[in-house]
């Protein structure tokens, strides 16, 4: 049984946001990618999340631009958790070892590609990081056929992914959830 055409790849992957050229793999000894975690990175980007069994992430994000000693520190780091935090650059032969906050990330460039990989100070390493962000691969189109949603219509829907019902929304007004006050306020 012969694959998805690559207009199919294209279109599921336009579903969820993300240019198909932007999807990329990578494989980290004790890391699986985790269900439900990858999609759009900013305006145009994609990103994806790996899990140790751990409970550590590392997070790879591959967005259409450069990096220069001049935008690296104003570029931030995804998922830093203190807010404000300011982005330190050191270059690392053709990459970028960059700290933030709680984050640090390995960055490198593939023609006008910008792949990087971050994950938790203290948690991570930045040999960890680089190896995950110099192995990182355009997906295959076996791996898109796993990793994207189903084409548009299949299980007989109406051609668009919908969100699975909630209950609370009512058929009329402005959409908002019903929330019914009761008795005691």
């Amino acid at each position: 049984m012969a694959g998805p055409s690559d207009a199919e790849l294209v279109e599921r992957a336009r579903q969820i946001g993300v240019d198909k050229g932007l999807v990329h793999v990578m494989e980290l000894e004790g890391f699986r990618r985790a269900v439900g975690a990858m999609g759009v990175y900013g305006d145009d980007g994609f990103q994806d999340v790996y899990v140790s069994g751990t409970g550590v992430d590392v997070r790879l994000t591959v967005e259409r631009r450069g990096l220069t000693a001049a935008d690296c520190p104003r570029l931030p780091i995804p998922a830093v958790g203190v807010a404000g935090a300011g982005v330190r650059c050191v270059q690392d032969g053709d990459g970028w070892r960059r700290t933030g906050g709680d984050r640090q990330e390995y960055a490198v460039t593939r023609g006008d590609l910008l792949v990087r990989v971050s994950g938790q100070v203290g948690r991570t390493t930045f040999g960890l990081l680089r190896d995950g962000a110099a192995g990182a691969k355009p997906a295959s189109p076996a791996q898109l056929d796993e990793m994207l949603p189903p084409a548009n219509g299949a299980g007989g829907g109406s051609g668009e992914i919908s969100p699975p019902p909630r209950g609370d929304l009512p058929p009329h007004g402005d959409g908002a959830p019903d929330n019914p006050v009761g008795p005691g306020g």
